[in-house]
């Protein structure tokens, strides 16, 4: 198992909704797809608008991997999240990431 950061652009209780913080997740899972598995499921099921405040997507459009130890348990969960804020992790710069192609498939950036 792997801690990835899984994150959605912005967020439903700020007006700026999608440019607003991003919505961000520890996740514990196998691979960065399985990640996404389970922080889409989360988010399919959560608010993406609230009163007047701009729409954000349903889903995740990036993925960090932080570490790659094993960490125990086969089952892939969310660690903590939601949190609110930028995604911005130092020390990272260097760390494989993914993002979400408009296709709907993970994509290593070029």
């Amino acid at each position: 198992m792997n801690l990835y950061l899984v994150t959605r652009w912005g967020n439903p209780f700020d007006a700026e909704g999608p440019d607003a913080k991003d919505t961000n997740f520890l996740v514990k899972a196998a691979s960065h797809a399985e990640a996404g598995v389970v922080v889409d499921a989360q988010l399919s099921q959560a608010v993406t608008q609230v009163e007047d405040n701009r729409e954000v997507d349903g889903f995740s459009h990036v993925i960090k991997q932080i570490s790659n130890h094993a960490l125990g348990a086969e089952t892939p969960t969310i660690i903590h999240g939601p949190w609110y804020e930028a995604m911005l992790v130092q020390g990272l710069e260097t760390s494989k990431n993914w993002l979400r192609a408009e296709s709907g498939r993970w994509e290593e950036p070029p």
